[in-house]
């Protein structure tokens, strides 16, 4: 029985040729049996999902990204997490690191992603676990993935926090944690 490597699964995905399957669980975050994620969205299952801030603490900067127009949900914003929704028995810290990483190339070591908080989204049927990491390169250097990230810069965390609170127009704020986060940001910086 041949199997397969992790490599060669994402390439099956990302050419369609197998359909993602999604972490589901219950409505108090208990595992339940994966499903397909076309199925997930249809019918609103209960999943969990990841995102991770990544911040630039010396320069009081929080790291944003445009989501690419041809995404199937909320398409053509600016958004302050790299995330996704996390793969049956990932933990979610994986989540995180493998999404910003093939979102928009950053690679991160297990010990550098620091948990914030988890959020019960009941408008989108999901628990979100929020992270944030440091890092401070260059934007315009990084590698992304076209068909997830429109566009990729730094904000200051004032700037950030003011599309999101208001929202501005052309970004999309998840939860009122993230907005907390960003201050947690800030005050690292300071």
């Amino acid at each position: 029985m041949k199997h397969n490597s992790v490599a060669e699964i994402r390439a099956l995905l990302n050419n369609g040729l197998v359909e993602e399957l999604l972490f589901v669980v219950d409505e108090l975050d208990r595992p339940l049996a994966p499903a397909p994620r076309s199925q997930v969205i249809r019918e609103r299952l209960w999943r969990r999902a990841s995102g991770i801030l990544i911040a630039n603490t010396s320069l009081d900067q929080i790291l944003c990204h445009k989501r690419a127009a041809t995404k199937d949900e909320r398409p053509d914003v600016w958004v302050l997490m790299f995330g996704g929704k996390c793969a049956p028995g990932e933990a979610p810290s994986e989540t995180a690191r493998r999404e910003v990483g093939e979102e928009a190339g950053i690679g991160l070591g297990e010990n550098s992603i620091n948990f914030f908080a988890k959020v019960k989204s009941d408008n989108h049927h999901q628990f979100e676990y929020l992270h944030w990491a440091p890092w401070a390169g260059d934007a315009s250097s990084l590698a992304y993935d076209q068909a997830e990230v429109a566009e990729i810069k730094w904000f200051d965390t004032d700037a950030a926090y003011a599309n999101l609170s208001l929202p501005a127009e052309g970004w999309y704020c998840y939860s009122p944690q993230e907005l907390a986060l960003i201050r947690h940001i800030g005050a690292l910086a300071s």
